[in-house]
């Protein structure tokens, strides 16, 4: 099965991939991707939506009718075993295997690996996976779709690092 992972980086703005996106037999998204107005760059449609524990909480606010979603829990959060146990006693949701986030970055400075590096940690183990979207918070607004400032619990540059060796190992690839 073919898998698209797109983030939700600025740089989906200059780019008109919805029509690339659309074709993937698996089309995934990241956290509150907003797609309506954006088609042209980004696509509409949506088989998986991976979101971080936080979002848990939103209820309908979140899901798209019909959408599985998939949870990202970083193992490493402070308190990280009892989230991890109270997220997985009180959801029926699947969640990213905690091996796969231990190995999809390997910070040592406060850090974790934000949602998008987990899905793709997690969707690689499935096959080569394509990407779009992944800015690496550099530069501009966090999201394509507002002006939100990047995340400071995240590091750009680990990330992409990371996502570089695996495109070097050919497991990834960039749209």
């Amino acid at each position: 099965m073919t898998t698209v992972i797109v983030g939700n980086g600025p740089s989906l703005k200059d780019r008109e991939l919805g029509k690339k996106i659309d074709s993937f037999e698996r089309v995934v998204r990241i956290n509150a991707a907003e797609v309506k107005g954006y088609e042209h760059q980004v696509g509409s449609k949506t088989d998986v939506l991976v979101i971080n524990e936080r979002f848990l909480w939103y209820g309908d606010e979140i899901r798209i009718k019909n959408v599985p979603l998939l949870v990202a829990v970083c193992w490493w959060q402070p308190l990280h075993g009892c989230l991890w146990q109270r997220i997985a006693e009180t959801t029926d949701l699947p969640l990213i295997d905690e091996d796969v986030a231990r190995e999809s970055s390997p910070y040592d400075r406060g850090k974790w690996p934000s949602t998008g590096m987990l899905a793709i940690a997690h969707f690689m183990r499935r096959g080569t996976v394509a990407i779009a979207g992944f800015d690496h918070f550099k530069g501009g607004p966090h999201h394509y779709f507002n002006d939100s400032v990047p995340a400071s619990c995240h590091d750009g540059e680990d990330e992409a690092f990371i996502v570089q060796a695996w495109q070097a190992e050919g497991g990834l690839y960039r749209l």
